[in-house]
């Protein structure tokens, strides 16, 4: 039997444990290695969780990371903080080199932010997300969320969008980004049974643009162009991650 992460009972004890997961058994198709040193402790309803991770020659589909790992400190009681520091290093999302990512993260469940910096020799992407767990409901915002890519140019969040997010959904609220001279607007929703959909409009896609076209095949060259498995159905843009 394939080993997974153990279940919060087994590891709530004072001795951290080390698991090294198969990563197919986490993610079908995952190859690499990986292995984490976790330490849980405290009541079952608010534990507090230690984690180190680490990572080497993991590949998912296109996506390779040659090195990769981190720690958090994650609590469960609201009052009580929390942070996180990840970084991945030498990525390759299909032919797009890239230098490394960091995401960094602070704060408690009822006000809490993680930031994410994407470096590469052509380009690269931030974003800042700030919000709140409540009721195990995520609401919050995309606060910052800017993109440069040799495809796409560079494109900046015009004003902070809101999120809503539990187990079951997900919905990122209608948000616009501005390029050096074109802008596109998006909204988009996630479901359970995999399932995500995104409307798209603005002038990145009037005539003229390489996007542009009668139907929406240009909005989903947009989501294509950004490395989406995308397909059109009924009017509406519909695309899954790859």
């Amino acid at each position: 039997t394939a080993q997974r992460f153990p279940p919060l009972d087994d590891v709530n004890s004072a001795t951290p444990r080390t698991v090294a997961p198969k990563l197919a058994a986490l993610y079908p198709g995952a190859q690499g290695m990986l292995s984490a040193e976790v330490h849980v402790r405290g009541p079952r309803a608010q534990p507090r969780a230690q984690v180190k991770v680490l990572a080497e020659k993991l590949k998912v589909h296109d996506t390779t990371i040659e090195r990769a790992g981190g720690d958090a400190d994650l609590d469960w009681n609201n009052a009580a903080p929390s942070r996180l520091a990840f970084k991945a290093e030498r990525i390759m999302f299909g032919e797009w080199r890239v230098g490394e990512l960091t995401v960094t993260g602070d704060g408690a469940l009822p006000q809490h932010r993680l930031i994410a910096e994407l470096s590469a020799p052509d380009g690269g992407a931030s974003v800042d997300v700030k919000g709140a767990l409540q009721d195990n409901t995520w609401r919050g915002e995309l606060a910052r969320a800017e993109w440069e890519h040799p495809r796409t140019g560079g494109w900046v969040l015009q004003q902070p969008v809101g999120i809503e997010a539990d187990a079951r959904h997900a919905n990122l609220a209608r948000g616009c980004w501005r390029g050096r001279e074109d802008s596109v607007c998006l909204d988009a929703a996630w479901t359970a049974d995999d399932s995500v959909s995104a409307n798209i409009d603005g002038s990145l896609l009037a005539a003229g643009s390489p996007y542009a076209a009668s139907d929406d095949s240009g909005r989903a060259a947009i989501l294509k162009s950004l490395g989406f498995n995308v397909s059109v159905i009924s009017g509406n843009t519909s695309e899954s991650e790859d």
